[in-house]
C-alpha cells in the first residue's frame, strides 16, 4: 500500500525551523552545519562540527503552545551561534538581536576566564518580513565599526539578518546570491505551486537542500508534530489579537480614561509581545507578584 505524503510544513515557522535544524541527531546536525556554511560564507574555511546546546525535544512541547525556539549552537573552535526564524513581533527586534548578542558574549566565558578568552558569537536571523525597507539587500551583516571612519573595533561580534520578503523570484535564479537562493527555499520549499522554482535551486544549493528535505518530509508525516504546529500557529494568532487588542485599550484609555489597571497591564502585554518575551507573558497571567516586576521593569 502506498503513504500519501502529507504537505509539507512550512519552514518559515519557527517550530518546524527548530525541529529540522535544531535535533540531537546526525541528520539535524549535519543539515544545521550545511545550513551556517552556506550563511556565514564559509566555503573557504568550512565549519566541520557544530553542536546545539538547546536541541528540539518533542515531549518538552507536549502540553505548551510556546517555548524558546532559537538554536544556540557551538563550533568546535568554541564559536557561539543563535540561529532563529521570525515570523511575527518585528517591533524592537533589532534590539532584541543585540540582546541575545549580549548573552552570547556573557555565556562565552567561563568563570575566572579573562577577557582574553572571549569567542566570536554571531546572532542570525532569518525574518519572514522586512526590517531594512530603505535597503535592497537581502543579507545584511553588522559589526562593530567606527562610525566615521569605519574601521573595524573588534571581530568578535556579527548580526545577520535575512529578509525572505526581499526576495525576487522572478529573477533568474542562476543571478541570485547564495542567501537569495537559501531564502527562496525556506519561503517556498511547502508550497507546492512553487516546485519547478524549488527544483531549480537544487542545482545551486544542493548540500543544504539535500540534507534538509528529508528531515521536513519527516517531520509533516508526523501528525503529532503536525497537530503541535497547529497549535502553534493559533497560540501565536491570539498572541497577535491580544497585541492589537492592547492597542486598541491603549487608545480607548487614553480617550475615555479606562481603569488605570487595565492600560497597564495591556501596556505590559504589547511590551513583552514586541519584545517576544512570550514566556513572561504567560507567566505573568498568573503570577502577579512576577506581574509586578515585570511592571517595574517596563516603568508602567
Amino acid at each position: 500500500m502506498t503513504i500519501e505524503k502529507k504537505p509539507l510544513l512550512r519552514l518559515t515557522s519557527d517550530f518546524v525551523f527548530k525541529a529540522v535544524y535544531g535535533q540531537d541527531t546526525p541528520e539535524s546536525q549535519a543539515a544545521l552545519r550545511a545550513l551556517l556554511n552556506c550563511l556565514l560564507d564559509k566555503k573557504d574555511d568550512p565549519i566541520e562540527w557544530v553542536r546545539c546546546e538547546n536541541p528540539f525535544i518533542l515531549p518538552k512541547y507536549i502540553g505548551r503552545k510556546e517555548s524558546v525556539l532559537d538554536i544556540k549552537a557551538r563550533l568546535s573552535s568554541g564559536q557561539l551561534i543563535d540561529l532563529e526564524m521570525q515570523v511575527t513581533y518585528l517591533t524592537h527586534f533589532i534590539n532584541r538581536s543585540i540582546f541575545y548578542m549580549g548573552k552570547l558574549i556573557t555565556s562565552s566565558l567561563d568563570k575566572g576566564q579573562n577577557y582574553g578568552k572571549m569567542k566570536l558569537a554571531i546572532v542570525i536571523s532569518i525574518v519572514d518580513g522586512i526590517l531594512f525597507p530603505d535597503t535592497p539587500d537581502v543579507h545584511s551583516r553588522y559589526t562593530l565599526h567606527e562610525r566615521d571612519r569605519k574601521d573595524e573595533l573588534s571581530t568578535l561580534t556579527q548580526i545577520h539578518y535575512l529578509e525572505l520578503n526581499k526576495i525576487d523570484i522572478t529573477k533568474p535564479i542562476s543571478e541570485m546570491t547564495p542567501y537569495e537562493r537559501i531564502g527562496a527555499f525556506f519561503k517556498y520549499v511547502s508550497d507546492r505551486s512553487k516546485q519547478d522554482l524549488i527544483a531549480e535551486l537544487f542545482h545551486y544549493e544542493s548540500e543544504v537542500m539535500t540534507m534538509t528535505t528529508p528531515i521536513l518530509e519527516e517531520i509533516s508525516m508526523d501528525d503529532q508534530m503536525r497537530y503541535l504546529e497547529e497549535e502553534h500557529e493559533n497560540y501565536l494568532r491570539d498572541l497577535a489579537t491580544a497585541l492589537y487588542e492592547a492597542e486598541e485599550a491603549r487608545i480607548e484609555g487614553r480617550n475615555q480614561g479606562l481603569a488605570e489597571g487595565m492600560i497597564r497591564t495591556n501596556l505590559l502585554t504589547k511590551e513583552l509581545l514586541n519584545a517576544g518575551r512570550l514566556d513572561d507573558l504567560t507567566r505573568a497571567l498568573d503570577d502577579k507578584d512576577f506581574q509586578e516586576q515585570l511592571f517595574k521593569e517596563f516603568e508602567l
